[in-house]
C-alpha cells in the first residue's frame, strides 16, 4: 500500500490533504485553496434559497420573488432575458421573521 498517495473514488480523483464534504445533494472534493474561492458565493446560495423558501412559507409566489412579469415582457417581444431572484431579506415583524422582496 501507499500512504498519502492519490486515489479515484466514484471516478473523481482525491489527493492527500483534499477537503472532502457531503450532504444529501452530493459530495465534494477539492484542495483547500478551491473551496476558500467559492465560499463567498455558495454562502450567497444558502441565503438565497433560505430566503425562498421562508417566502413560500409565507405564501409568496415564486414569481413574485423574481424578476419574471420583466422577463415575461421581454421575451414576448423577441428581446434577451433571462430569469432572476430579486433581492430578499428577512425582517422581524413582533419576533417572526418575514421575507422582504425588494
Amino acid at each position: 500500500g501507499e500512504i498519502g498517495g492519490n486515489i479515484i473514488c466514484g471516478g473523481v480523483r482525491v489527493s492527500s490533504g483534499d477537503i472532502v464534504v457531503g450532504d444529501g445533494d452530493g459530495i465534494l472534493v477539492g484542495p483547500i485553496e478551491s473551496f476558500e474561492r467559492v465560499l463567498d458565493v455558495a454562502e450567497n446560495v444558502v441565503e438565497a434559497e433560505r430566503n425562498i423558501l421562508k417566502g413560500i412559507s409565507q405564501g409568496i409566489s415564486l414569481m413574485k420573488m423574481c424578476n419574471y412579469d420583466e422577463h415575461y415582457e421581454l421575451r414576448k417581444n423577441g428581446k434577451e432575458s433571462a430569469l432572476d431572484w430579486r433581492k430578499t431579506r428577512l425582517v422581524t415583524f413582533n419576533g417572526v421573521e418575514h421575507v422582504k422582496v425588494e
